[in-house]
This record gives structure tokens, sequence and C-alpha cells, in this order.
């Protein structure tokens, strides 16, 4: 299904198109402008990039592209095999996690982001700012395309 992308603040507008993915249990967006594609979530099979807002396996893919992820959640997508060796002995006393969603195998990321940051594609800027809840390293997008803030 085809829509405008009127969902991500950002000083430069363009013109683009969104491809929302019903996933079931969550959305995927492929933003299209020029004849390349960004997506949000999981990569596309047309996809130049893909912007993870966050670490959790169940909602991202294995992106074969670059990807681009939070730097607040970077040891989850690299140290994989740290994390899943040390659960066994603090599963019952790991008072902090917030998740057991965490990657089997590390996730190549082509750049870490974090609030402030601001990343250019296509004639759009995606600003990124922090939106710690579903994840407490999680990131959002925004940009205006089409003169309307996504």
């Amino acid at each position: 299904m085809r829509i405008p992308l009127f969902l991500l603040a950002a000083s430069l507008a363009a013109q683009a198109t969104v491809v929302r993915h019903d996933l079931g249990h969550a959305n995927r967006f492929d933003i299209q402008s020029n004849g390349k594609t960004v997506s949000v979530y999981g990569a596309g099979g047309n996809s130049d990039f893909t912007l993870l807002t966050h670490h959790r396996r169940d909602l991202v893919f294995q992106a074969k592209v670059d990807a681009i992820a939070p730097l607040a959640e970077r040891d989850f997508f690299e140290k994989t095999r740290e994390y899943w060796t040390g659960m066994a002995k603090k599963r019952f006393h790991y008072y902090t996690q917030q998740s057991t969603k965490i990657f089997v195998e590390p996730v190549k990321v082509a750049r870490w982001v974090k609030d402030g940051d601001g990343v250019e594609w296509e004639g759009l800027r995606f600003e990124v700012i922090d939106t710690p809840g579903f994840t407490r390293g999680a990131v959002s997008y925004f940009a205006v395309i089409d003169d309307k803030r996504c």
C-alpha cells in the first residue's frame, strides 16, 4: 500500500513516497526518493540502507544493506555473544534488564547515531531524537517530506 509520508521534523523538504508493509506484529516503511529506497525497521528487497530505531530482534531484520542504529544500543548489536554467555549466571539477578530479545549473532552497523544527529539522504534530512521507552536506547527519525512533518 502506497501512502504519502507525513509521519517524520527537519529543516529540508523533499518529495518522496512511503510504502507501508504490515508485518503482523509491526510495520516496516520504505521511503522512496529519486529511484532509491531507505527502509525503517528492516531492509526491503531494494533498500539502499536501513534506519534502525532499536535493538530488539523481533522487530529488526538482519539487513544485507548498510544499517544506521542508535549508539546507546551498540553493545546489543555488537556484543551478542558476551550477553548470552553471561545470561545463564545473571538471569535471575539482572534487575536492569529491559529485553531478552537480543540478537544471537552480531549485526553489522555502518553508522551509529544519537540525539541531535542528522542523516542526509536524497534531499531529505532525518533528525535523530532519543525516544527511550520500547527500549532504553531507542531513537526516532524525523523529516519534512512533501511539506509535511513526518
